[in-house]
């Protein structure tokens, strides 16, 4: 829905750009997506359910089915108890600074997203070509989107940090060709704007390694206002780099995605690595203990206890 929502926004803002009133072209905008915004957080609020236990529009079976899968992938369901413990493994968990870092150094990436209609309208484009030409933005990233579920459908437990390599690829190739290429390419650097937005379906596998991969309702909690605060930073960081005596080339905000988008590979290798390395390491222990030890250490349901991916270590396998 993010590139449904860039197809509408750039059509908007084509719309709002021959509106002639006292009231300012930017200012439409702010008033037209809040006010959306402000009336879809009532129905958010009004029925979008927390758990499958509060979901109305399930019958008994079917959350009962939703909450055995709970017990398969023994993430825990949602707990009202908060847990201190948790949050100190959160910040010991190697897991948890990679997501973070990553969170902060892709809303480097902002720099093409946020300036995205500036670098193209520094191509000689008027204003309203340039909006034009931010509406194939919704549908490149609506593809990557696509792509990035089904591969990840597809390959199953152990292939989303494949899939967050491939799909990252051509943004890292678009910020190569924004960077290398001379300002005369009109088009050819236009495609490589367009090619920035593959991005943020890598982003929305990495939430999806979250939810599979921290256990223990207050450690998640914690994990992702640790990423929302990275989140922040890195959009206040980023459109400092995007300085305007550079235009039209902007060479440090080139230079500060390129370094972005490979640091985000790396840092997806790296979990991926992490993951193979714990889960081989816990199938050793696991491997080396008996089956009375293991007969002692059960508990009945115990997949539904609030309990950290650390704190079941022997029984919790990470999914990349």
């Amino acid at each position: 829905m993010v590139g449904v929502a860039a197809i509408v926004g750039g059509l908007l803002g084509y719309g709002v750009g021959h509106i002639e009133t006292a009231v300012k072209k930017w200012q439409f905008v702010f008033l037209i997506c809040g006010g959306f915004t402000v009336l879809w957080s009532v129905v958010v609020f009004l029925w979008l359910p927390d758990t499958p236990l509060n979901a109305k529009f399930l019958s008994d079976r079917e959350r009962a089915v939703a909450i055995e899968r709970v017990r398969q992938n023994r993430t825990g369901i949602k707990s009202t108890e908060f847990k201190w413990s948790q949050v100190a493994e959160a910040f010991r968990d190697p897991q948890v600074w990679i997501f973070a870092f990553y969170q902060g150094i892709s809303m480097m990436l902002n720099i093409g997203g946020s300036f995205l209609p500036l670098i193209i309208r520094d191509m000689d484009f008027t204003g309203i070509q340039t909006t034009l030409l931010t509406l194939p933005v919704g549908a490149v990233e609506c593809v990557a989107m696509v792509v990035a579920g089904a591969l990840s459908s597809w390959w199953g437990d152990r292939g989303r940090c494949a899939v967050m390599l491939i799909i990252g690829t051509p943004t890292l190739v678009g910020c190569i060709m924004l960077k290398a290429l001379p300002q005369s390419a009109t088009w050819a650097r236009v495609s490589a704007v367009w090619l920035l937005v593959c991005i943020p379906a890598a982003y929305a596998i990495l939430l999806s390694l979250i939810a599979s991969n921290v256990a223990g309702t207050t450690k998640k909690t914690t994990t992702m206002l640790f990423c929302f605060v990275m989140f922040c930073v890195g959009n206040i960081v980023s459109p400092q780099l995007f300085i305007s005596h550079e235009a039209p080339r902007y060479e440090t905000g080139l230079r500060a995605m390129l370094v972005a988008m490979a640091l985000c590979m790396g840092l997806t290798a790296l979990i991926w690595a992490y993951y193979m390395y714990e889960n081989r390491r816990r199938d050793r222990i696991l491997t080396a203990m008996s089956q009375e030890e293991l007969d002692l250490m059960a508990q009945d349901n115990e997949e539904f206890m609030d309990k950290t991916d650390c704190e079941d270590s022997l029984r919790f396998r990470y999914k990349w």
